[in-house]
């Protein structure tokens, strides 16, 4: 039997509590490898353990930020896969900005599919304290019902590799759970599991090919067809999607506040943002359901004064530049992102956002 076998059969409690001790110590390394952003020194095509994995996408984009701040002007996008197809990328956006007379800024978009209102809040509690922060908040149905399970989970790690104490002070104040979650170890372990399942058989072989992240997977999928459209006509006429909306409509509101006097608190400026949505997905249910949300959502903006675009009905987008609810396509793409592109000069010109040095176009 070697020393290593011998060890672990070793019942001596101080020998064990060495054990213990030392793996505690391991597992704590481990985390703040990932939570002080030191993992992004390896590339994050090394990371991706599938073509649409945007939580690692999101996690590593936030980490790289926090671990080599921009000079430039910072501005980021928060939402769901609807925000994520909403923008080529962060780098296009920037480039349009400065084409259409703004500032020279750095620009990421850290959506993510699902993500809930408190992941977003993660990503604020871990984004660098920069001279000009701007947070562009997506806001559009399916964000307002996501039950408070999808953002509570964040606090130990789940979706994102982020940590977040002031998400973690928001569960315990408004459900009393999440007392003693003080690592995100459950969702890191869980991440490291799923990436060694996507790559074991590379590693055995000794060769480690990443895998190709797309970014728009929309853009691969058919056009919008009449099957398709009367399918989501239901959905959204549906009495699940108004139940759903009207029973957690409460707590995420709650979150989009908190979300708000965390970025007020980190000197960041806030933005909301009605992302795309198809003009020909419409019902009774839906009309109502958005004038139950919307009067809420413009209220708690002007609360703290922060602006609130909405620009989709001026773009008259069609049912052909979606390809379903809310995935943008690739021609719609391009009216988004330039529209959002003169609202946020218009932003910098008016003073409204600060610390962008605005040019003539």
């Amino acid at each position: 039997m070697s020393s290593f076998a011998r060890g672990l059969h070793n019942r001596n409690p101080i020998v064990l509590l060495a054990a213990v001790g030392l793996a505690v110590a391991a597992l704590l390394g481990l985390q703040s490898f990932f939570t002080s952003g030191a993992w992004t020194v390896i590339p994050l095509k090394y990371w991706i353990r599938n073509s649409a994995d945007d939580y690692m996408v999101s996690s590593w984009r936030t980490d790289a930020l926090k671990r080599n701040p921009p000079k430039q002007p910072l501005v980021v996008m928060l939402a769901g896969s609807s925000g994520r197809e909403a923008i080529w990328s962060g780098p296009s956006l920037a480039a349009q900005v400065k084409a259409d007379g703004g500032p020279s800024i750095v620009a990421s978009n850290l959506s993510s599919s699902r993500q809930a209102i408190g992941q977003s809040l993660a990503i604020v509690d871990n984004l660098p304290s920069t001279s000009s922060t701007t947070v562009l908040v997506g806001i559009n149905l399916t964000r307002m019902y996501d039950p408070p399970s999808i953002s509570l989970q964040q606090i130990v790690g789940r979706k994102l590799l982020l940590q977040s104490n002031t998400l973690r002070q928001f569960a315990i104040s408004h459900f009393g759970t999440y007392k003693h979650s003080y690592t995100i170890l459950p969702g890191l372990l869980d991440s490291l599991a799923t990436w060694l399942a996507a790559y074991s058989a590379q590693l055995l072989s000794g060769h480690l090919e990443p895998i190709q992240y797309i970014t728009h997977p929309v853009d691969t999928r058919s056009q919008m067809n009449p099957k398709r459209l009367r399918r989501l006509r239901k959905w959204a006429a549906s009495e699940e999607l108004n139940g759903e909306t009207k029973k957690n409509f409460s707590v995420v509101l709650s979150l989009l506040d908190e979300l708000i006097k965390r970025s007020k608190e980190r000197g960041f400026n806030v933005v909301f943002v009605d992302l795309p949505q198809n003009p020909g997905i419409t019902s009774p249910g839906l009309k109502k359901l958005r004038a139950y949300y919307q009067p809420s959502v413009h209220a708690l903006a002007a609360k703290y004064g922060i602006p609130y675009l909405d620009f989709n009905k001026q773009l008259k987008l069609t049912v052909n530049d979606f390809y379903d609810f809310s995935h943008i396509r690739a021609i719609g793409r391009n009216l988004w992102q330039a529209e959002l592109s003169k609202e946020l000069v218009r932003l910098y010109r008016s003073g409204v956002i600060p610390g962008g040095k605005v040019g003539q176009k």
